[in-house]
């Protein structure tokens, strides 16, 4: 909790800023008393509302089933294999992984989700990597993608569940980043033959400092208490 008028963090139970006198003012305290008031919510508006979404989504659900039906049946009897008709399909297939599919749970793991949206994009850029007669998926596409599927995850982790010494995740995240970047540039010169630290030692560099500075801060608490005053980290 922190103070309204000057921003200074307030311990538990306090009435008064100890450092400009401001009455601790918190939307949960009950006037009078100091005490938190725990307030209960109907599940009524939460249970209309999943019920009122089931429709669409089933609704979405079927249209998808029958664009893909068709697609395939067209196509696999004009040309005798499915071709460009599996690309699209797939996409569809995509296309609702990420942004339908998590509307049919209450409250999506996002870590989870994470996991499963990347795996639906490597069997999806599989495919295409296949369609078109490449060799790169398994030494560039998919490395990349367990890159962003690790770096995305742990990011999803660190802010919803990661209550104190955030700065100290951020710092790792920034260094790690550095770190897959160059990676990425190895992968490129490795498959394309392009050439090798063109780019990546500047984000190495600067991201590697940057979450150093990051790592600093959270060890100096006076800069970090001045950082959770002004930023609510």
């Amino acid at each position: 909790m922190y103070c309204v008028k000057c921003g200074v963090k307030l311990q538990e139970n306090v009435n008064v800023c100890p450092l400009c006198g401001t009455p601790v003012w918190n939307p949960n305290m009950e006037p009078g008393t100091g005490k938190i008031e725990e307030k209960t919510y109907s599940n009524i508006h939460p249970q209309h509302y999943r019920e009122s979404r089931l429709p669409l989504l089933v609704a979405v659900t079927v249209l998808s089933v029958i664009v893909i039906t068709v697609l395939q049946s067209i196509f696999f009897g004009l040309f005798g294999d499915f071709g460009l008709s599996g690309l699209i399909s797939l996409g569809v297939v995509l296309a609702y992984v990420l942004f339908v599919f998590p509307f049919w749970f209450n409250r999506p793991l996002l870590p989870i989700f994470s996991v499963i949206d990347h795996a639906a994009i490597a069997a999806f850029v599989l495919y295409v990597c296949r369609w078109t007669g490449g060799h790169w998926f398994w030494k560039f596409a998919l490395p990349l993608l367990i890159m962003s599927c690790v770096l995305v995850t742990y990011m999803i982790c660190v802010i919803k569940y990661v209550r104190h010494g955030k700065l100290f995740y951020y710092g790792a995240f920034l260094i790690v980043l550095g770190g897959c970047l160059t990676l990425l540039e190895y992968f490129q010169h490795l498959n394309f033959g392009s050439k090798m630290f063109t780019w990546s030692p500047f984000y190495l560099i600067g991201l590697g400092a940057a979450g150093v500075l990051l790592i600093v801060i959270g060890l100096i608490r006076p800069l970090r208490e001045a950082l959770e005053r002004h930023f609510f980290f």
